[in-house]
């Protein structure tokens, strides 16, 4: 009997039902590379809820985080649209001095953040045809997204979430312009924002009936597009940095 009692505990440590707690430090570790393998596979939200337990450890126990992890906290932050954070974390790591591993990876992405910092100067102010800013949402006022072409009561609403004060993920923008009691919808962009910007697939619809649909990258145009126009012709070929490029086709309604 005996025998059998200890071949029975052997054969469950061996199966990992039996397991021993890291230490937190060695916790804190194997976090942050699950963290990286997240962010590789754009796994956005679930890189920072790896972040989000290293820090509630660090907390508990008492114990001072790796240099290190404030670069890849940054990284991650950046890629997940949270500017702010990603700024005070490649803050913290530049602080350290400048013989850390990824002393110039981390100023560049610095550099990179502080210049999609929204400023007040740069937010709408209701001026018509002015530059590009960012407009508050009229359905939350506290998270903005990037307007390239502000129009004269133009609003903007968003179904997707806000990382910061910017909106972020999948999601449709409806862009409309309001007469005070109510408003006209002028277009809708469904697809992914990064940073309060278009970026991945899209599609938008505009009033006039047009139909655009192809990828962005930062908020530009980038790549293979299909564009229906409300006489019925279709075009499609390349762009590059929002601009016409290359070899176009244009199909029209007449077989033309």
């Amino acid at each position: 009997m005996k025998r059998i009692v200890l071949a029975t505990l052997l054969i469950a440590g061996l199966c990992g039902t039996v397991t021993a707690q890291l230490p937190p430090k060695v916790l804190a570790d194997k976090y942050l590379m699950q963290a990286e393998q997240l962010l590789e596979k754009k796994e956005f939200d679930g890189a920072l809820k790896f972040v989000d337990r290293i820090i509630a450890l660090r907390k508990k126990h008492g114990f001072a985080l790796r240099d290190e992890f404030h670069y890849k906290h940054a990284r991650i932050a950046y890629a997940a649209g949270m500017i702010p954070t990603a700024i005070t974390a490649a803050s913290a790591y530049l602080s350290s001095g400048s013989e850390g591993e990824f002393y110039n990876d981390a100023m560049a992405l610095l550099i990179k953040a502080q210049e999609l910092e929204i400023a007040s100067d740069d937010t709408c102010t209701g001026d018509p045809e002015r530059g590009g800013c960012w407009m508050a949402l009229a359905n939350h006022p506290d998270c903005y997204v990037w307007n390239p072409y502000p129009e004269k009561d133009e609003i903007v609403t968003w179904t997707g979430g806000c990382a910061g004060n910017v909106a972020n993920g999948e999601g449709m923008l409806t862009w409309a312009v309001s007469d005070g009691d109510s408003s006209k919808v002028t277009q809708t962009n469904t697809g992914r924002l990064h940073y309060g910007r278009s970026d991945g697939h899209c599609v938008y619809r505009l009033l006039d009936g047009r139909v655009h649909e192809g990828p962005f990258v930062d908020g530009k145009k980038n790549g293979h597009w299909v564009e229906q126009y409300s006489d019925g012709s279709v075009g499609e070929g390349p762009y590059v940095d929002g601009k016409y490029h290359g070899h176009w086709v244009r199909r029209f309604a007449d077989g033309h």
